[in-house]
């Protein structure tokens, strides 16, 4: 058994999958295996990636699965310990695995780790992502998904014995797998930087095409967030908002389609999910910090 299998799905990831993938080969940790599935590339990156080790195990399937399905295929592969994810666009840093692992190991009742990350734009300008560190609440939780998908690790056999990846969820499926961590043990985000996210238009969920999905996948996850955690007061109120924010989103996006009609229900029912409307103080502020309502 290795101690970390390192997952990673591809779909014309073009230039940036090479740095990815190099990324883990160049880590200071050695023990791992990288788990790539091309999920029906065309723009030949596959081709055109040169590294070489031994502990890459590269699956290509026929046709595009979707980004779950192609999970779901990684983490049935997977032999490790410890499970770490990274996009095909994204870099982990040297010390990221061996950090992530040191962590884990020392503290048992961690079930989810993940981490800051760097954005990095197209430019090449970077900048730290606000975000949460330490501990992170259920309630913190139920208000959005605090965690980078492409920065986590996660201990193989708890996932598997939680159901992994849900297909059912096209867009959000790590935000589905970490409210079911959440059910069972502990989930932390070190303070401290350990992947580079980039930042480009070309990135799926930023497609135009996948926006409808993501906006659905959130709000059935924000429904079925106080079903799962234990949240407090407050926990519901953030939660509320979060129903109430993708629903406005939804609605903004009927209202540019011309569906106005359409658009007056799902405002109607943003006001009926949070009479409040600290959504609207969300909005005027930008987004605060997970446990400010505003």
């Amino acid at each position: 058994m290795v101690a970390v299998s390192v997952i990673m799905t591809a779909f014309n990831a073009g230039q940036f999958l090479a740095e990815a993938v190099s990324s883990i080969v160049n880590q200071d940790f050695s023990d791992w295996e990288l788990i790539l599935v091309d999920n029906s590339s065309t723009d030949g990156s596959i081709e055109r990636l040169t590294v070489l080790d031994s502990r890459i195990q590269l699956i290509r399937l026929p046709q595009n699965i979707g980004r779950t399905s192609a999970l779901i295929i990684a983490m049935s592969r997977a032999k490790g310990e410890f499970c770490g994810v990274l996009d095909a666009d994204d870099i982990a840093m040297n010390n990221r695995l061996q950090f992530q692992v040191d962590y884990l190991r020392r503290n048992l009742e961690v079930v989810l780790l993940g981490s800051l990350v760097v954005e990095l734009l197209d430019n090449g300008h970077e900048s730290l992502k606000n975000s949460p560190s330490g501990l992170i609440s259920h309630d913190q939780l139920a208000e959005r998904n605090v965690f980078v998908h492409s920065s986590v690790m996660f201990r193989r056999e708890v996932c598997v014995s939680i159901g992994g990846y849900d297909e059912r969820f096209r867009y959000a499926q790590d935000y589905d797998l970490f409210q079911r961590f959440a059910m069972v043990g502990e989930c932390h985000i070190l303070n401290v930087p350990l992947t580079k996210l980039r930042i480009h238009p070309n990135s799926e969920t930023r497609k135009s095409g996948g926006q409808n999905v993501r906006i659905a996948d959130e709000l059935a996850l924000a429904e079925l967030a106080p079903k799962r955690l234990n949240l407090s007061l407050r926990g519901m109120q953030l939660n509320k908002r979060r129903q109430a924010l993708c629903i406005l989103e939804r609605a903004w996006h009927e209202f540019r389609r011309a569906k106005f009609l359409s658009a007056v229900w799902l405002f109607r029912d943003v006001i009926c999910r949070d009479p409040k409307m600290s959504w609207l103080f969300y909005l005027v502020r930008g987004r605060p910090t997970p446990l400010d309502l505003g």
